[in-house]
């Protein structure tokens, strides 16, 4: 389970299995896992804004730890 620290909401020690799939350009120092949609996101410093964006492996894929559950759409 991931420790989050109180004062700042972000995860203590990133899990080695993130870290190590985690494209190297994002801040692995500021990361949250989003219950609503069980991914990893890290907090970004951008020339404009500070936002937070989905971790991604190199190859460009969002770091999740289970696939969010979406209701069947009625038809």
């Amino acid at each position: 389970m991931n420790q989050t620290d109180k004062s700042t909401g972000f995860i203590k020690e990133l899990p080695e299995g993130v870290a190590l799939i985690a494209a190297p350009y994002q801040n692995l120092q500021e990361v949250v896992l989003k219950p609503e949609d069980g991914c990893y996101w890290y907090r970004h410093y951008g020339q404009i804004e500070t936002t937070m964006l989905p971790l991604r492996t190199v190859e460009g894929r969002p770091i999740c730890t289970q696939v969010a559950f979406k209701p069947p759409v009625a038809g």
